[in-house]
Parts: C-alpha cells; sequence; structure tokens
C-alpha cells in the first residue's frame, strides 16, 4: 500500500506535483489529465488496521488502483488538503460518520447516523414494510389505534438496544430517554418513538443483513436465551420480567441462509445509497410470516470481520464471517468496481 506523505504543505505539494505528472500523458500535441484511480478509506484508531488491509488487497488484486487509509483522529488540515488537491476525481470512503472532517466529493460516502422517525419515514416512501410507529413528545399522547394492547418504546436517537421498552398501549406516556446519547442530545431531539410489537415467538429472533452498497457481506440470525422467561403470545406480558431484546446476553448467532431475508436486507440499503456500510435489522410476524425493518444500523460498528466484537462472537458462537460469502475479498471487489467506475 502507497503510504501518505509525512510533513507539512510543501512535502503535500511535491506529492500532488509528482502525482499530477503520473497523471497526464501527450495526445496529439495535447496535454491530456487522465482521472486517477484513487481510493481513500477513512477509519477511527480502532478501525485502522483492517482498513489497510482492505487497501493491500485492492493494491494485490487491481494494480491501477492506489488504495489509501487514514485514521480519523482529529483536527487535521492535511487531511482536508489530501481530499482537496490529491483526491478529487476518486473515491473516499467511511464506514462511520468522520469526525473531524466532512468529505464534499460527489464521490465520497460515509456513515451517518439517523433519528429512528427519519428511518422509518425514508423506508416507508419506499415501500420497505416497518412496524406502525408514531413520535411521542412532551405533553402530547399519539394515536394507538390498531397498535395492539403492547407497543414498544425507544429513543427517536439510540443505539445497541438502549432504553427498548415494551408497555401497556393504554399507559403510554412521554418519559425523557436514560441513555446517555439521548442525554446529551438537545431537548428536541428528545422524542420516543412508539411501535407496534411484533411478536416472533416465544424467544425474540431477529436477523441482521450486513451490505456495502447494497451487496450483502454477511447474514445472521439471532435469537434470546432459552434461559430466559418464554413469551406464549403476544401479548402475555401481564406477569413482566420478559425481554423482547434478541441479542442480549446468552443469545444465539448463527449465519442466516435464508435467500428472502438477504434480499429484503438489500432492497432496503438501496433506500440508504449515500450510506456505504449498513447493518439492516429485521423481523419475521410469527403469525403473518411477513418481515419488517425494525432499523438500520449506518454507524460502522456492523462490520465484524476482524473487529473486537467479531472476534468474540467467533470465539464464543463459532462463527466465520467470512466463511459466508467470503466477505472481506467481496469488500474489495466491491470497492474496485465503484473506484473503477467513478473514474470513467
Amino acid at each position: 500500500m502507497q503510504s501518505v506523505p509525512e510533513g507539512g504543505a510543501s512535502n503535500l505539494r511535491r506529492f500532488h506535483a509528482s502525482s499530477l505528472a503520473e497523471a497526464t500523458a501527450t495526445v496529439a500535441g495535447r496535454t491530456v489529465v487522465h482521472r486517477r484511480r484513487n481510493l481513500l478509506l477513512i477509519g477511527r484508531m480502532s478501525q485502522h488496521h483492517y482498513l489497510k488491509e482492505i487497501c493491500e488487497d485492492i493494491r494485490t488484486l487491481a494494480p491501477d488502483i492506489t488504495p489509501f487509509a487514514l485514521r480519523d483522529r482529529g483536527k487535521s488540515y492535511f487531511h482536508r488538503d489530501l481530499l482537496r488537491c490529491y483526491l478529487r476525481p476518486t473515491l473516499a470512503v467511511s464506514f462511520c460518520r468522520p469526525r473531524t472532517f466532512r468529505p464534499r466529493l460527489k464521490s465520497s460516502y460515509h456513515g451517518s447516523p439517523l433519528r429512528k422517525s427519519e428511518e422509518y419515514a425514508a423506508l416507508e416512501r419506499c415501500g420497505v414494510p416497518v412496524p406502525r410507529w408514531a413520535l411521542l413528545r412532551e405533553g402530547e399522547r399519539p394515536d394507538l389505534a390498531g397498535f395492539g394492547a403492547y407497543v414498544v418504546t425507544k429513543p427517536d436517537r439510540g443505539a445497541k438496544g438502549a432504553d427498548v421498552k415494551i408497555r401497556r398501549a393504554s399507559r403510554v406516556r412521554w418519559k425523557a430517554p436514560e441513555t446517555d446519547q439521548a442525554k446529551k442530545m438537545e431537548r428536541a431531539t428528545t422524542d420516543l418513538v412508539v411501535q407496534e410489537f411484533i411478536y416472533t415467538g416465544s424467544w425474540p429472533v431477529s436477523y441482521r443483513v450486513v451490505s456495502l452498497f447494497g451487496k450483502v457481506l454477511f447474514a445472521l440470525r439471532l435469537e434470546a436465551d432459552h434461559g430466559r422467561r418464554p413469551l406464549e403470545d403476544r401479548d402475555a406480558f401481564g406477569g413482566g420480567g420478559i425481554s423482547i431484546v434478541s441479542n442480549t446476553l446468552g443469545s444465539s448467532y448463527t449465519l442466516l441462509d435464508d435467500e428472502e431475508i438477504i434480499d429484503f436486507g438489500e432492497r432496503t440499503h438501496s433506500v440508504f445509497p449515500e450510506i456505504p456500510l449498513l447493518g439492516v435489522d429485521i423481523v419475521r410476524d410469527y403469525d403473518s410470516g411477513k418481515l419488517y425493518v425494525l432499523e438500520v444500523n449506518p454507524d460502522g460498528w456492523s462490520w465484524l470481520f476482524k473487529s473486537t466484537m467479531g472476534r468474540r462472537l467467533q470465539e464464543t458462537c463459532h462463527i466465520d464471517f467470512d466463511s459466508q460469502f467470503r466477505g472481506i475479498r467481496k469488500t474489495s471487489l466491491i470497492l474496485i468496481d465503484r473506484v473503477r467506475h467513478m473514474a470513467r
């Protein structure tokens, strides 16, 4: 992998000048500047090692592409200059939302966390099924007719199943979200989402399809710990103490080979074409068999091949994420194809 030059603006100018020289050719007495095939992968410190491995794989598979991996690690005008000068005609991808700058290229893609209400509205506009939902704001009470006896409440902004509650629809009242993320937000972002409860069986079952630019990298089936109290039917919450989350401690994780669910996850990604890496959480109604999207995860943590969480799951659940679709190599091939398309 070609290294990014260290030093100040003078080094950058020399680097840029030599790059332009390589990218020019004389045709019929005229100088023609070709679009360089460069790929910039941006990641947080914890992601940098596997982004470097992807770059090395791409360099082996596609010598016509020059890949770079940059850490997003604080204020750095060098990063901005690199984008503005050297990498302008190429592809920039960040699995997470960049913290220190926002690439402004038409060919740049990055994760961008959305409110749940924004996700559901976008999915509904594109005809992707989501459970019935409504926003619950302080001082208001939504119309929950048709939602069923029990509903799910969760922060409009939240993550990893944070503060997800099951409540009687008749007793739903606004209460400020308790998550750390919600506490950091302005008052206007403390809305709750009230959602129809989708019954998936005695123990909650969900599916996650992880895709890059709409092409599946791996897919999982999650089922709650059978040591927990089962839910005999969709309204059997009277005794309390029943979890509705499938990814709690002791849950089982297995690779998913259901083509209908995988296709559904890939179709969902098409609703968010500007987000490169997306984890789509899906449930199937126990009685009707209908599929619904519970939420999408655009923050980049769905990448499990070489992450700390991925290694933990691989050890405890004996899952080889890469074996399903050769996801690591597939990642490289998808990015190669994207760069070549952008450079035409």
